[in-house]
């Protein structure tokens, strides 16, 4: 009878902790469609906002810095990166026509505050597109100049103006 207890007594805290526990795992994904997209909060379906497409910013920055760097030796990625969703006039590339987001940072608000969306469709195709880019191509060419290795001012001219593609990514401001 006493082992019987003592079982008892140590199953009871065993099986409290698994219940308090039970709900903590990460689970790995966000969102609820095929089109949802991470928005920044945490890996444990905890986004900032409701927005289907904050992150835009690190995605599509890094997305051109690695495109840049299999065509020239000495890019970092990381660096680049940072100054490309700082640079202006990227965003006028992906459907802003009004310049209301100059930089792709402001994208990303726009995104988080729900003042524009992201056609993920047309940012996949822009993506695609991306990877397609010859090194010897006039995108990479108008982009890019190793002379300046510290110029990301220009790397707007890699976002292909395919219809249903890069100019179409910012699908529309809502007001």
């Amino acid at each position: 009878m006493n082992l019987l207890n003592a079982n008892r007594i140590l199953l009871l805290p065993s099986l409290l902790l698994a219940l308090i526990l039970g709900g903590c795992a990460p689970t790995s994904g966000t969102g609820s469609g095929d089109d949802a997209t991470i928005l920044g909060g945490t890996d444990t379906t905890n986004p900032k906002s409701g927005t289907q497409s904050a992150g835009i910013a690190d995605e599509l920055s890094k997305k051109m810095c690695e495109k840049v760097a299999t065509c020239y030796s000495g890019i970092a990625v990381s660096a680049c990166s940072e100054a490309v969703k700082k640079a202006k006039g990227i965003p006028s590339k992906l459907g802003d026509k009004e310049s209301d987001f100059p930089t792709l940072e402001d994208v990303d608000t726009g995104a988080s505050n729900q003042t524009l969306r992201i056609n993920q469709t047309s940012l996949k195709r822009c993506h695609a597109e991306l990877d397609q880019l010859p090194c010897s191509g006039r995108e990479l060419g108008a982009a890019y100049n190793p002379k300046k290795p510290k110029d990301f001012s220009k790397f707007g001219a890699l976002l292909v103006q395919t219809s249903g593609s890069c100019p179409n990514v910012i699908e529309n401001k809502i007001r």
